[in-house]
């Protein structure tokens, strides 16, 4: 069932909606304000948001930004509400990234009408970047195509998540997953293989430091020789130190 969110704070209207919403089979969330709408919203983590743009304290523009500095709810489709229908409104609700922008009054076939085109996009782009298609090359190889400063979609349970590419500190393998650790401080748990990140990450910012890591270069502070054998690598953000065979080591030495 999929899962949507009405921000309003006219009583009336979020009522009527969320009756219009659950009766033809979604599950609905409403806030009464633009900052009980961030915090569920972030809770819930709907498949697409419906927000009235006029709201006292934070208008809609305000809820919009705010959910935006969050890769995880960056990705949720959003669709502006407001009474006012003058063009102004629209264009400055399309530059922020708005998916669409409805004026009220509205009908029951214009709101569910722009719900199911947002939501079958959305399942487009997850598939799409599920699948990674758009990576292969014409024999079936997947072609490096980023850069540090890429953005990366991630599926981290049902859920897209922007990342860019230099902020990943580390990956570790586990088998079909992998934990990906970021400069924020995030762990997140994706399904993709270690040599699924080998394809895609760019072989100069990132390498396999051993059958179960890849490191992104840009974090590495130091290494040092740990026994006879071996070496401990630290990187920034990270506490503890990985341990390197002398082999990968000297590879890690030359690829600084």
């Amino acid at each position: 069932m999929k899962k949507i969110l009405v921000i309003d704070d006219d009583k009336s209207i979020r009522e009527s909606t969320q009756e219009l919403l659950e009766i033809v089979g979604y599950e609905v969330m409403v806030a009464e304000d633009g900052t009980s709408g961030i915090k569920l919203a972030k809770e819930f983590i709907p498949d697409i948001i419906i927000c009235d743009i006029s709201m006292p304290v934070l208008d809609g523009y305000s809820v919009f930004n705010e959910l935006n500095k969050d890769s995880v709810t960056s990705v949720i489709p959003f669709i502006f509400l407001t009474a006012k229908a003058e063009l102004t409104d629209l264009k400055y609700g399309m530059q922020l990234g708005a998916d669409d922008y409805i004026s009220k009054p509205f009908s029951s076939n214009e709101l569910l009408n722009s719900i199911e085109l947002r939501l079958k996009k959305k399942d487009k782009i997850v598939q799409f970047y599920g699948n990674e298609k758009e990576h292969k090359s014409d024999n079936g190889h997947v072609k490096n195509v980023f850069d540090k400063d890429s953005q990366i979609l991630l599926m981290v349970g049902n859920h897209p998540q922007n990342f860019k590419i230099g902020s990943l500190v580390y990956i570790e393998s586990l088998e079909k997953y992998s934990k990906v650790f970021t400069s924020e401080g995030k762990k997140v748990i994706v399904k993709k293989m270690m040599k699924e990140w080998e394809e895609i990450l760019p072989a100069d910012l990132f390498i396999r430091i051993h059958r179960s890591t890849i490191i992104n270069l840009d974090y590495v502070k130091k290494f040092e020789k740990w026994f006879n054998y071996s070496y401990r690598v630290f990187l920034d953000k990270v506490e503890e130190p990985f341990i390197v065979s002398r082999r990968n080591s000297e590879k890690l030495r030359k690829s600084r």
